[in-house]
């Protein structure tokens, strides 16, 4: 029961936060006007925004209008509601940090599908994870090497293939400082397969946003480390 409530909470944070995103992009107010139809500008009914449950009950349709609806907001519900209910398993403090790094990536993944950028000042986020999940007196000489070696790499990616973007390379070198390199290199070849798969299923035209799939890897690993024995989460 506990963690069927902290699964609809995540849901309902999840639906906020992709309503920010989306409004933020193209300079709205995130109150008003009220939620509608991007197609025909409904305003949506009340059942309508019960996050996932809407989407399915609409069978991924505007009630109205009939046209599709996108399914981004609804896999954003359903990646942080999933992610919540592991948080029983901290303690208050860490569960805190855990909550304000998968709410940064949640709004990070939104923003960068919409508009193909990430606010960096969104990833204060972060912040209370640096603070309070890094052992920073732990942290070697190795570990630095490895995050110096890990940046540069990246920089390179940036700089002459233009394969990604500097918010992938932020993220990237945050994953690494909080959980380090080998869940960071796990995420990396989880979230480019699939990005790859869906590039070739879909026949994706076009710059395709590579933050969401870095993000819900990311949380994909931390939620369910079992699956990962190879690692120390």
């Amino acid at each position: 029961m506990l963690k069927i409530l902290y699964f609809v909470y995540g849901a309902c944070l999840a639906s906020f936060l992709t309503l920010c995103a989306a409004r933020i992009v193209t300079h709205q107010s995130i109150i008003v006007p009220r939620s509608h139809c991007d197609q025909c500008n409904r305003q949506l009914r009340n059942w309508q925004l019960i996050p996932i449950l809407g989407y399915i009950m609409q069978h991924g349709r505007c009630h109205f209008c009939h046209k599709l609806i996108s399914a981004f907001s609804t896999i954003n519900e359903i990646a942080l509601g999933l992610f919540f209910t592991t948080l029983p398993q901290y303690e208050l403090t860490p569960s805190l940090a855990w909550i304000c790094i998968s709410s940064t990536l949640t709004f990070c993944a939104a923003t960068d599908q919409f508009q193909h950028f990430i606010y960096s000042p969104s990833l204060i986020g972060f912040v209370p994870g640096l603070l309070i999940l890094v052992r920073w007196n732990g942290f070697s000489l190795q570990n630095w090497l490895l995050l110096l070696a890990t940046l540069l790499i990246l920089g390179f990616f940036v700089l002459v293939t233009h394969g990604i973007g500097f918010g992938d390379v932020e993220l990237i070198i945050l994953f690494q400082l909080i959980s380090g390199f080998t869940v960071t290199m796990v995420v990396l070849a989880i979230s480019s397969s699939v990005a790859i798969l869906y590039f070739v299923v879909m026949k994706h035209k076009g710059q395709l946003a590579f933050v969401p799939f870095l993000s819900f890897s990311f949380l994909f690993v931390v939620s369910f480390p079992n699956l990962f024995t190879f690692i120390e989460i």
